[in-house]
């Protein structure tokens, strides 16, 4: 195929950059609009806005050879080309519906630039029936407009974005015609050429289809980590028992290691405008509902866990909390379980030092000290609390870590959230070690010598 669409991708956030970069990547002529004229310029020079792998270097190498662009001129990149992606933001309403107000804005600014025909591609997660909505909104203020809306969600990790894009396990496409699933089909044949299933349905499937994913796979980490709490109650590992349960092809190992709850921008908002929706349809999903108040009452008892650790107090004891981000290999804070900790915390009178590799603050008014590397952050304090699993964390220096921490009625003391060690590991460099899903909470390691507390 020698024509290749021009791509105008409206939102220069998350999704939309990682799509205007690899859309680039494969060869179309890209443009990314965006309001935010200083996001606009410092993407002009390469400079990506967000932390993802790989995608700095997928930017600047597509601006220099001129199929990628950043533009503030919405009717310039509508008017010159013949897809119309849109990727804008979908938060969380006060009454916990989805907003889609960004979504409705777009459409009515695009409608009155629709000269041509275009295909308009939703790539936001919407509830089902919003392309529809779009469409009438548009027409009504186009009457005579020449244009398709398609749902394609976007399946993208953060930490891993441009490897899910380029690789995906599946492309979903909701449209209304046959032509335009096939035209569709042109955009994804390099996709269709290496034989990744593409799932061709209507436009309220596809819409549906973004958040069932994302609220099973919140079940999958809300039920990990209550087996894990149950785990410890038995005297059972977690491991071993998530190891024998995954191992079963119908369930898969994927998504079910313990930690500290899931956070991010997706699962936890798309769960609950999910259940939202489905009480309006009269059709409630009460085990996503369950989901959510588990991964609440999970973080709670972090906290709780955290506390006992420290022997029933965290008043006026310095804590280390390495990790700020909701998972590895991104910037993003958006519903991390840290910042809840860090407010549950402080509010016992705890003192934190606070690490990350990449956040290096946050928007919230916190009385706290930013470490300016790992042993810089651990120096002087009580305890340690692993709450990502950033590669940096599995490679700590055990004897530095003891060396670190106050000489205290605490013994050295690493509570890790994310399971990166191993109880043997900490028996061996005398720390006293608290992890999830495994029975060693309880246990305090003084000059190698091993006591049990009851």
């Amino acid at each position: 195929m020698d024509y290749k669409f021009g791509i105008a991708v409206i939102g220069a956030g998350y999704v939309g950059l990682v799509s205007s970069a690899c859309f680039a990547e494969l060869g179309f002529n890209v443009v990314c609009v965006d309001k935010d004229q200083k996001k606009i310029k410092k993407l002009q020079k390469g400079d990506s806005s967000i932390h993802e792998p790989s995608l700095t270097p997928l930017i600047q190498n597509n601006l220099a050879t001129g199929r990628l662009k950043f533009s503030e001129s919405l009717s310039e990149a509508v008017l010159n080309n013949d897809i119309i992606l849109i990727a804008v933001g979908t938060p969380i309403t006060e009454d916990k519906q989805a907003d889609i107000s960004e979504i409705e804005n777009a459409a009515k600014e695009i409608a009155p630039l629709l000269n041509s025909y275009k295909i308009i591609v939703v790539k936001s997660t919407v509830p089902a029936g919003t392309c529809r909505q779009l469409l009438k909104t548009i027409r009504n203020l186009n009457y005579h407009a020449h244009f398709d809306i398609v749902s394609n969600p976007e399946f993208l990790r953060a930490g891993s974005g441009v490897k899910d894009f380029m690789m995906p396990d599946r492309i979903i496409i909701g449209a209304e015609k046959i032509t335009i699933h096939l035209m569709m089909a042109r955009l994804y044949q390099s996709f269709i050429d290496r034989e990744i299933p593409i799932i061709q349905t209507t436009l309220e499937s596809a819409e549906l289809t973004k958040y069932a994913a994302n609220s099973f796979l919140a079940t999958k980490i809300a039920f990990t980590n209550e087996i894990a709490h149950l785990c410890e109650k038995l005297n059972a590992d977690v491991h071993d028992v998530l190891k024998g349960v995954g191992l079963d092809k119908r369930i898969g190992k994927d998504y079910l290691q313990p930690g500290p709850g899931f956070g991010g921008s997706c699962l936890s908002k798309d769960a609950l405008a999910l259940t939202q929706s489905a009480r309006i349809m009269d059709a409630p999903v009460r085990i996503i509902e369950s989901v959510l108040e588990s991964n609440k009452n999970h973080k709670k008892i972090i906290v709780e866990k955290i506390i006992s650790a420290c022997f029933g107090s965290v008043a006026n004891k310095r804590l280390a909390i390495l990790g700020i981000a909701f998972k590895a290999n991104t910037d993003d804070v958006r519903e991390s379980p840290a910042l809840y900790l860090i407010s549950m915390l402080q509010a016992q009178g705890a003192i934190l030092n606070l690490y990350d590799p990449i956040v290096k603050e946050i928007s919230l008014d916190l009385n706290v000290y930013w470490g300016h590397d790992v042993y810089d952050t651990l120096n002087g304090t009580d305890a340690i609390i692993i709450m990502t699993e950033w590669e940096e964390f599995r490679q700590l220096d055990l004897k530095r870590i003891r060396a670190s921490l106050r000489n205290t009625i605490i013994e050295p003391t690493l509570i890790d959230l994310r399971n990166l060690y191993s109880p043997q590991e900490m028996i061996k460099a005398g720390i006293r070690y608290c992890s999830i899903g495994r029975k060693t909470q309880n246990i305090v390691y003084k000059e190698n010598l091993e006591e049990s507390y009851t």
